[in-house]
């Protein structure tokens, strides 16, 4: 493997592990919240219906921050990519 290709995987290899951390934090995010939403109903149970709709993390906009941080991550890997291609590095 020529170092070119070395340097291309490293790179790629670090920044799919760095955009999967933050997918890991995305969910921890997401279950602190829940358990805090669970919290809040059990403590108001006569008013467990306003909490629902102060719950504002659902599982469409989790989605949608998923694909977020994949879009952000991919384009990251095409930018240095069309760099390193125009600073001659690989092919």
């Amino acid at each position: 493997m020529e170092k070119n290709d070395i340097f291309k995987y490293q790179v790629k290899r670090n920044i799919v592990s760095l955009y999967k951390s933050f997918l890991i934090q995305l969910e921890d995010v997401k279950k602190e919240h829940d358990k805090s939403i669970e919290k809040l109903k059990k403590s108001l149970p006569n008013e467990a219906y306003m909490v629902d709709l102060a719950d504002y993390l659902d599982e469409e906009d989790l989605q949608e921050m998923r694909k977020k941080i994949l879009d952000n991550g991919n384009d990251c890997i095409r930018n240095i990519d069309e760099t390193a291609k125009n600073c001659g590095m690989y092919n």
